[in-house]
C-alpha cells in the first residue's frame, strides 16, 4: 500500500516568509556551516505523523477541519532564535515564537488528540513551537553560543494563522521537497 510522509504544520504570509528568508541570509554569512532551510520549506511543524497510508489522508483532513472550525485564526509572532539540544553543541537551529505561543500549543494538542485514532502517538517532551530553519551539516554539532547572543532580540513580525496544512515530505538528494496535501481553514463552518 502507498504511503506519504506526512506532517501537520501551519505557514506563514509572504511577508513572514520574505522576513525569514532574509534573516536566514544574514546568518548563513556568519555560519556556512549550517543547512539552511529554503524559504518554500519554512513552517512551524504541529504534528509528525511519518509514513501514513494514502486511504488514511481523507480520514485525517476530516479529523483536522473538525478541529478548524472549533479554532479561530489568530496572530503568530515570531521572535528570537534558539537551538536543540544546546546553543554550545547545536544540531538544530529554530526561530521560536511569542504571542500566539499559547494558543499554538493548544492547537497542537487539540490536533493531536484528532489523530490519535490515526495511530499518533505523543512525544514524551513537551510540545514546544518553533520553525526550524537550519541544521548542522556534518556528524559535528554547532557552536552557536555567540549566534543566540547575537540575534536574541530578533523580530519577524506578526503572521496571521489562518489554516491548517496537511504537509506531504519527499525525501531527495539535496533535502525535502514539501507539498501541500490539505488546508483546513480555521474557525469556518463548512
Amino acid at each position: 500500500m502507498e504511503t506519504i510522509r506526512t506532517f501537520v504544520a501551519l505557514r506563514f504570509d509572504e511577508q513572514t516568509n520574505a522576513e525569514l528568508e532574509r534573516f536566514i541570509g544574514e546568518l548563513r554569512r556568519s555560519y556556512p556551516d549550517v543547512k539552511w532551510a529554503p524559504a518554500e520549506n519554512l513552517h512551524l511543524t504541529l504534528v509528525f505523523l511519518g509514513d501514513v497510508h494514502v486511504n488514511d489522508l481523507n480520514g485525517i483532513t476530516e479529523a483536522l477541519a473538525e478541529v478548524g472550525r472549533e479554532f479561530d485564526p489568530y496572530w503568530l509572532s515570531l521572535r528570537a532564535i534558539g537551538c536543540f539540544p544546546k546553543p554550545a553543541r547545536a544540531r538544530i537551529v529554530w526561530v521560536g515564537c511569542d504571542e500566539g505561543s499559547d494558543e499554538t500549543t493548544t492547537l497542537q494538542d487539540l490536533i493531536a488528540t484528532q489523530l490519535e485514532p490515526f495511530g499518533y502517538r505523543r512525544e514524551n517532551r513537551p510540545y514546544r513551537p518553533h520553525v526550524t530553519i537550519g541544521r548542522a551539516k556534518g556528524r559535528h554539532p554547532l557552536a552557536f553560543d555567540h549566534g543566540v547572543r547575537k540575534w536574541a532580540s530578533w523580530h519577524g513580525g506578526p503572521t496571521e494563522i489562518t489554516e491548517i496544512c496537511t504537509m506531504g515530505s519527499q525525501l531527495g538528494r539535496h533535502g525535502p521537497t514539501y507539498s501541500v496535501l490539505a488546508r483546513c481553514p480555521l474557525g469556518q463552518d463548512d
